[in-house]
């Protein structure tokens, strides 16, 4: 996978980055984050275009996002956002290891699932055609 290096991070306004890294401090507080996990709907590409381009490049854990769209719109809104942004964002692919500062976008009409066999397995992505919980 060819990772391209990103030299800036859009500038966030004061407020929202103070509440970001408030919240964020709150949940380190609580243990080690292993996986960042966004799930949208309508809205959600625009919603993305809002808060991943300010994902800092030396991000130390991977994202996934599960975005309701047809089969041909995830790989573009993947490109899209990776455009945009310090990380690397794709659409996942089945059976891709998760890396941390990487942002996966489920494939339109799949389920992803994140596979994890023994403590010694590295997390994969799964995709599946089972039908959507909870719409």
């Amino acid at each position: 996978m060819l990772i391209k290096p990103r030299s800036t991070v859009p500038d966030m306004p004061r407020c929202a980055a103070d509440d970001i890294m408030r919240r964020m401090q709150a949940l380190q507080n609580q243990g080690p984050i292993e996986i960042v996990a966004i799930g949208v709907s309508t809205g959600g590409p625009q919603a993305l275009t809002e808060v991943i381009p300010y994902l800092p490049a030396n991000l130390v854990v991977p994202v996934v996002i599960v975005q309701h769209m047809p089969p041909t719109f995830t790989g573009a809104l993947a490109a899209s956002l990776n455009d945009k942004s310090a990380v690397t964002v794709i659409e996942g692919q089945h059976g891709q290891i998760l890396e941390a500062g990487i942002v996966y976008i489920a494939p339109g009409g799949k389920q992803m699932k994140i596979v994890q066999q023994s403590q010694r397995q590295t997390p994969h992505l799964l995709m599946t055609d089972d039908p959507p919980e909870n719409y």
